[in-house]
C-alpha cells in the first residue's frame, strides 16, 4: 500500500470536522464508478466532498465532528492477508498515538471474508476510534473506515457492522 490510505484517512477526518454537510438520506448507497454499494445507517446522509473519489456517509456531528463511513480502494493482486498486514504496520508507524484494540475476521452478508480492525489514534488534535474493514475485491482491495470521536459516548459499532456487512460488489 502506498500512503494513500493514510492520507485519505487524515483528509476525511479534517473535512468531516466541519459537520455532516448537505446530502440525501438513502437506504443503499451505490458507487457506480467503484462498482460497490452498501447501506447507510438510519438518518445518516451521503455527502460529496470535493477531492474524494467516493462519497462519504456522515452522521450527526458531536463536538464539531461528524461520525462517518468512507471507502477507499487500491489495486493489489495479492491475498487479503498479504494486503492487511503491511497496512496495519504502516498505521502503527504513521498515526499519532495509534492503539490497536482488536483485529478479527468479519463476514459480509455475501459470505465474503473481510478483516475488521478497531483502533484509536489522534488526528488533527482529535482522539478518534476507527474501525477499518478490509475487503477483498480480487485485484482490488477495499478499505471501509468508520470513524467517531473517542469522546462521543454513542456506541456505533452495530451501525458500522451492519453497514459494512451489507457491502457488495456490483456488476458494472
Amino acid at each position: 500500500m502506498k500512503t494513500r490510505l493514510l492520507l485519505l484517512m487524515l483528509l476525511v477526518t479534517m473535512l468531516t470536522s466541519c459537520g455532516s454537510g448537505s446530502g440525501s438520506s438513502v437506504s443503499r448507497h451505490f458507487e457506480k464508478s467503484g462498482g460497490f454499494s452498501l447501506t447507510t445507517p438510519t438518518g445518516w446522509k451521503v455527502v460529496e466532498i470535493p477531492g474524494l473519489k467516493y462519497k462519504i456517509i456522515a452522521g450527526t456531528p458531536v463536538d464539531g465532528f461528524a461520525p462517518n463511513i468512507y471507502v477507499v480502494d487500491e489495486g493489489f493482486a495479492g491475498s487479503l492477508d498479504e494486503y492487511v498486514a503491511p497496512n496495519i504496520q504502516l498505521m502503527e508507524k504513521s498515526l499519532q498515538d495509534f492503539n490497536k484494540l482488536s483485529r478479527q475476521d468479519f463476514r459480509l452478508d455475501s459470505g465474503d471474508r473481510a478483516v475488521k480492525l478497531v483502533a484509536t489514534n489522534v488526528q488533527d488534535t482529535r482522539a478518534l476510534k476507527q474501525t477499518s474493514y478490509f475487503v477483498d475485491g480480487g485485484d482490488t482491495k477495499f478499505v471501509i473506515t468508520c470513524s467517531k470521536l473517542v469522546a462521543d459516548s454513542r456506541d456505533m459499532s452495530e451501525e458500522f457492522d451492519a453497514s459494512v456487512r451489507s457491502f457488495r460488489k456490483e456488476h458494472q
